[in-house]
């Protein structure tokens, strides 16, 4: 009698992690309802949790259920075939396809139920719900295997344990130990490394292998912590012929002087498939590195930096003792090595804000020890020291649409070269287009002392303040105070002026009774290369109207045609300049002219 009979013969029944699998004589108790995995009748309460129910048919019928319950059956997290009948509340059930069936053990047929590679009972248990009777959490499947094996628990006894076939291309070295290297080599300078035959590896595929190679003064530390010295590619590797692969010109910079160096190689990847760790080997004759007896070493002394107070974004500087010496470097954020910072010299970063760097020299060459030196303090961000940026205006620079601001260089001597600038105008109802408005004077070696603002209207009066920034663009400098602004600075347009027409008259000889000529001096004005143009105007009574006939200008002088005979007309000129679109006017004094009496 299997498990899914004897649980219908008790009052209560509970299960964890088992498998339902095959029962078929369980339909000698099912009466109507065929073959059935789990079959609880009689009001019996039925609990199952990451547990497996298929494949549960009669010998002699088809169809059937892998669960059928009078009673009351709950749980969650199981993988069941056809559920059907009965009072069930199974939470979250897994009901597989027909093609995820087929891989769900490894092989049903042959009643291997240790799940598949491709399993749909893998990584979706629950971990709280595998215990034992006891209630305790599982720590081991029904083979002894770890559970879970990759953080969550499978569903059913057998535990996953990611074992899939060996891939095929797995070298086997036909031996542990071999190779060739010199017996001994002089610190500083180079040696090349052969490995042994490599043969006997199997059904391994041809391809092109990588073998690295390494160097410990133990062999039991060669693949753990030894020191790593290259790699050399070992191309079209056949199966089981003898293969050799040399690194040559290794620099020994990296070992310290020893009599016993072991030189091991571990071969990896041919065509993306994976390795295991058979593939290791060493020379089992060790190799001594020696000091040159020509060429005595001299020991470090000490090192020192340029600064104990740095900041983001400047480097710091070290100088080794004695004077002259060489050494390999490599910089630590408090004791957390930072990766790739091995150079003499080292610029802080924003993650170095608030941790203390230190900086460790080991001597190389003729000279040997190791010596280091913590910064005294961490590093703070770049933002140099408060300054209140200054402004002032150039009066004798303005024209009539720009004016000119000078900075006043801020004390920070960093700054005072490398400071960028922000122009904010704040004037009420004035819009201002910085990007567009704004011309920065600069010095030969590019630093801001001023800017040129156009675009202004004559005449008119403008507020502008300062934001000096950092040139690293890390944002602005505060002043102690909390102001980053300067003090407003006021400056005008100049106006644009015309001096009057001055000595507008009549020119009697050339009067008649139909037309009359004016001359007058040029206008005096302010509005630089603008081009000054004259306008005759009418003056009847108080009213300004057009001339009753035809004007035509020349340079100071007017003719003009059409008019009545022995009347009196009153005329003034008008002086026109356009300047950025808009016209500037001046209107001198009048001149009374009268025709003369027609003689037809």
């Amino acid at each position: 009698m299997v498990l899914s009979q004897i649980m219908n013969l008790i009052p209560s029944f509970s299960c964890s992690l088992s498998p339902f699998v095959g029962n078929k004589l369980s339909e000698g108790y099912s009466g109507d309802f065929g073959g059935v995995g789990i079959y609880s009748s009689g009001g019996k309460n039925t609990t199952l949790h990451n547990t497996i129910v298929v494949e549960n048919v009669p010998r002699n019928r088809t169809g059937g259920n892998d669960i059928f319950v009078e009673g009351t059956l709950g749980g969650s997290r199981n993988l069941v075939g056809v559920v059907a009948g009965g009072n069930h509340n199974l939470l979250n059930p897994i009901e597989p396809s027909e093609e995820e069936m087929g891989g769900l053990f490894e092989d049903l047929g042959g009643w291997d139920l240790r799940l598949g590679k491709h399993s749909p009972a893998i990584d979706v248990g629950d971990n709280e719900l595998a215990r034992s009777h006891l209630g305790g959490l599982l720590t081991r499947d029904i083979l002894g295997n770890p559970r879970p094996y990759n953080g969550i628990v499978d569903i059913g006894a057998y535990e996953y344990q990611g074992n899939d076939d060996p891939p095929p291309n797995v070298p086997d070295l036909a031996t542990d130990n071999g190779g060739t290297l010199p017996t001994s080599v002089i610190k500083g300078n180079t040696f090349s490394v052969t490995t042994a035959d490599i043969t006997n590896i199997g059904t391994a595929a041809s391809g092109n292998y990588t073998v690295t190679f390494y160097a410990s003064e133990s062999i039991n530390t060669l693949f753990t912590s030894g020191i790593e010295l290259g790699s050399a590619e070992m191309p079209s590797l056949a199966v089981d012929a003898a293969t050799i692969a040399s690194l040559n010109g290794i620099s020994t910079a990296l070992l310290n002087a020893s009599p016993a160096y072991y030189i091991g190689w571990r071969i990896t990847g041919v065509i993306g498939e994976t390795v295991t760790d058979n593939n290791t080997g060493y020379n089992g004759t060790p190799m001594s590195v020696i000091e040159d007896p020509d060429d005595p070493t001299t020991e470090l002394t000490g090192i020192t930096v340029s600064t104990n107070s740095p900041r983001v974004g400047t480097a710091i500087t070290t100088t080794l003792s004695p004077s002259g010496a060489t050494a390999t470097y490599q910089w630590y954020r408090n004791t957390t090595i930072i990766t790739g910072a091995t150079a003499s010299t080292y610029t802080p970063v924003a993650t170095d804000v608030g941790q203390l760097l230190r900086v460790v020299a080991t001597g190389i060459g003729n000279y040997t020890g190791t010596v280091e030196h913590t910064l005294t303090n961490a590093p703070i961000d770049n933002t140099p020291d408060p300054v209140k940026p200054k402004i002032r205006a150039d009066k004798k620079a303005a024209t009539i649409t720009t004016v000119t601001l000078n900075f006043t260089p801020p004390r920070n001597a960093t700054l005072a070269s490398n400071a960028s600038y922000d122009i904010i105008c704040t004037t009420k109802g004035v819009v201002f287009n910085a990007a567009t408005q704004v011309t920065f004077n600069t010095t030969a070696s590019g630093q801001i002392t001023g800017a040129v603002i156009s675009g202004l209207e004559p005449g008119k009066s403008y507020r502008f303040t300062l934001v000096a920034k950092n040139a690293d663009g890390k944002g602005t400098i505060t002043a102690k105070n909390g102001k980053e602004k300067s003090t407003a600075v006021k400056v005008s347009a100049r106006a644009a002026k015309f001096t009057a027409v001055q000595k507008l008259k009549s020119d009697r000889a050339a009067l008649t009774d139909t037309s009359a000529s004016l001359t007058w001096l040029s206008s005096k004005a302010n509005v630089g290369d603008a081009s000054v143009r004259y306008e005759v105007v009418w003056v009847d009574g108080r009213t300004e109207k057009s001339v009753p006939g035809t004007v035509n200008v020349v340079g100071t002088t007017a003719t003009i045609t059409g008019l009545e005979s022995a009347k009196k007309y009153k005329f003034v000129v008008r002086a026109i300049a356009t300047v950025d679109g808009k016209e500037i006017t001046s209107l001198g004094k009048s001149v009374s002219v009268k025709t003369l009496k027609s003689l037809v």
